[in-house]
């Protein structure tokens, strides 16, 4: 039962050189998604400036009247 004690003791110094290179992979996998979610929330941020530009200048689609359903389901009367 002691032998267990000390070898618990005697592989703490490997642990501890592996924690820190665990860590040092945590803070660059944590600088990795702070700059993807960055880079997201500009995107989103540039997608609604280009729409409030397009509203404030009226501009837009030519699409004056849109049917998507229209040319799908066959005329069911002459008319």
């Amino acid at each position: 039962m002691s032998n267990a004690i000390f070898e618990d003791v005697a592989a703490r110094p490997n642990r501890a050189r592996s924690e820190g290179a665990r860590d040092a992979i945590a803070a660059r996998d944590r600088a990795r998604v702070r700059v993807w979610l960055m880079v997201l929330m500009a995107m989103v941020v540039i997608q609604i400036m280009v729409g409030a530009l397009t509203r404030i200048t009226d501009s837009g689609l030519s699409i004056v009247e849109w049917r998507p359903v229209t040319g799908m389901i066959p005329p069911l009367t002459e008319q």
